[in-house]
Order: structure tokens, then C-alpha cells, then sequence
């Protein structure tokens, strides 16, 4: 059965008297009712994905709109070149890590493409990890869609070094 949703595209800003944050509070409570309602006993899971990192507003207490958020997605040039600096931001103190909205280590995913070969795989698993990422998935993949192909060095190497990072 299905267990949660992954709404790709999701805004960052929480916009004008948080418009943009309730919009997709209210998406998450609704996703909540219809997967409860199915069954009771179910942990649902929400997952935003703004591809960078998002206004914090979204993750207020009482008012936090996923379980998780792909506070990255880009190439692996712009992952170790480019980076932003953290995975929450505020208008007021700029980009920050956002571990305090992190109690379970699972609020923040990276996806970096184009990576490319099996060692930078490690240096972009590492470097997630270090950044505060819960989850990350490297590819070489490219563009148009780096999602649809399996890297060439398999999913078993990158899952087998990303439990050796813990």
C-alpha cells in the first residue's frame, strides 16, 4: 500500500504571512488523513523537494510540512564547488545546517548527478553525511532525467559505503 508522497518541485520560501508554508501544511495533514483513514497503524511519509535549502519557517514546530526535505539536488561540481551552506535558511542569519530541527538525523536529502566515478560517489556520501544529510543518493547520471538509470557502480557499493559512514 501506499505510505507517502514525494512532492518534487516545492517551494523553499514561506512567502507573505506564510502562504506558501500553509500551502503545503495543509498538503502534508491531508496526505496524513487519507493514510490514516486507509490504516491506522501506518507511518506515513512526506517528503518536500524544493532541491535547495529551505526557509525554516517549514520546519516550526506544530507547523512543519514534510518528514523530509531534498535541501540538494545538482551536480556533483556544483555539491563540492557551489554549495550554499546549509540545509535551512533565514532571512535574517543566512544559510545554517538546521540540526535543531533534526531530532531523528532523517530531515534532510541530498541528490547529487553527474558524479563522476565510484570514488567521488564516496566524496559526495561523505561530504552529505557530514552536511547533515539523513539520506543521499549519488548517480552518474546526467540530464534530463539523472534518475532514471542505476550508476555504474551499483546501488550495492554506494549503500554498502554509506553504512560504513553510519
Amino acid at each position: 500500500h501506499v505510505d507517502g508522497i514525494f512532492f518534487d518541485t516545492s517551494s523553499r520560501n514561506c512567502g507573505v504571512n506564510n502562504v506558501e508554508r500553509d500551502f503545503y501544511l495543509d498538503l502534508r495533514q491531508q496526505v496524513q488523513g487519507i493514510i490514516h483513514s486507509i490504516d491506522p497503524a501506518a507511518q506515513e511519509l512526506v517528503v518536500n523537494n524544493p532541491g535547495t535549502a529551505v526557509q525554516d519557517c517549514f520546519l516550526e514546530p506544530g507547523k512543519r510540512t514534510a518528514d523530509t526535505f531534498v535541501t540538494f539536488e545538482g551536480t556533483y561540481d556544483a555539491y563540492t564547488n557551489s554549495y550554499l551552506g546549509g540545509n535551512v535558511f533565514n532571512l535574517t542569519v543566512g544559510y545554517y545546517p538546521g540540526a535543531g530541527f533534526d531530532p531523528d538525523g532523517t530531515s534532510y536529502w541530498h541528490l547529487i548527478h553527474a558524479v563522476p566515478n565510484a570514488t567521488a560517489m564516496k566524496t559526495a556520501l561523505s561530504t552529505a553525511f557530514t552536511r547533515g544529510a539523513g539520506y543521499a543518493y549519488a548517480t552518474d547520471d546526467v540530464l534530463d532525467n539523472p534518475w532514471d538509470a542505476t550508476p555504474a557502480w551499483g546501488f550495492g557499493a554506494e549503500t554498502s559505503y554509506a553504512a560504513t559512514l553510519g
